[in-house]
């Protein structure tokens, strides 16, 4: 992003986010989505040895805060685990929205959390974050009998009667 767009765009008072690449994890924690008395975000860092101290956070403008750290670039990881609600890990194909942002119902300033890590230089993720994280690549037994499966020529038939440009029914 342009420094200096962001900057204006953010004193006009809009919003803006960081669009995340293979090479980024984000470990987005949300306290609002975790069960009554129960801080999953603690127990996920308790149980993979993450310290959010060590890596580049922001603080949002819903309570939640937003943990910055790389992984592989070939690591496929899970958005979510039923284990750990309220957390989510956004890569490739997510955005969280970035410093300097408002919340739209608290009206409160997403900030840097200050705990003097700099988003510069990602920091990895821990080896045990990951290994809980990484989603298994597609196998062949994993997939539906090839009988289930539509052939070419049945799926060219199928597109042929639907008129693209009638949007209301296809």
């Amino acid at each position: 992003y342009d420094r200096r767009a962001v900057a204006e765009a953010v004193s006009r008072g809009h919003n803006y986010g960081v669009r995340l690449k293979t090479c980024h994890l984000v470990v987005d924690v949300d306290p609002r989505n975790m069960p009554e008395g129960r801080d999953t975000f603690a127990e996920l860092c308790d149980a993979t040895g993450l310290n959010p101290n060590d890596f580049p956070c922001v603080e949002t403008g819903g309570g939640g805060v937003h943990v910055y750290m790389a992984k592989p670039d070939a690591l496929a990881a899970f958005d979510a685990l039923d284990a750990y609600p309220g957390v989510e890990f956004k890569s490739l194909g997510r955005q969280v929205v970035a410093a300097g942002s408002l919340h739209p119902d608290t009206l409160r300033h997403y900030e840097m959390a200050g705990n003097g890590v700099e988003m510069w230089e990602l920091p990895p993720a821990p080896p045990k974050l990951l290994e809980l994280i990484v989603r298994p690549a597609p196998s062949l037994a994993r997939m539906r009998p090839a009988e289930t499966l539509m052939d070419a020529d049945a799926l060219q038939e199928m597109l042929d009667a639907m008129d693209p440009s009638d949007f209301a029914t296809n």
